[in-house]
């Protein structure tokens, strides 16, 4: 085997990691804006998300709509932002000290 090989298998490997995590962010992320005191099924979900790109496809009861547009989509967005800020705030720390189990 040659340099070449191992670095496209490994380049492979690495876009169906960040692949297979971007999928289960997406679904972690449409269950958490179904989950909640008003009952939502994701297919409502999923509907509500279309229907505000695309106003004439779908019809959402409007309770439903605010209640994911208004209040649990936001929280999502920001629950993503804050993990991806402490994500990169731990990996600039470990790079600052050098820390050897990080490379």
């Amino acid at each position: 085997m040659y340099a070449g090989h191992d670095y496209r298998r490994f380049q492979r490997r690495k876009g169906l990691f960040i692949g297979a995590f971007a999928v289960l962010l997406v679904g972690s992320s449409l269950f958490a804006i179904s989950v909640g005191s008003a009952d939502i099924s994701l297919t409502d979900v999923f509907y509500t998300l279309v229907s505000r790109f695309t106003p004439a496809t779908y019809q959402v009861e409007e309770l439903s709509q605010n209640i994911v547009m208004e209040l649990r989509l936001p929280r999502v967005l920001m629950a993503i932002v804050a993990g991806a800020g402490l994500a990169m705030a731990g990996v600039l720390l470990q790079a600052l000290l050098k820390n050897p189990l990080a490379s």
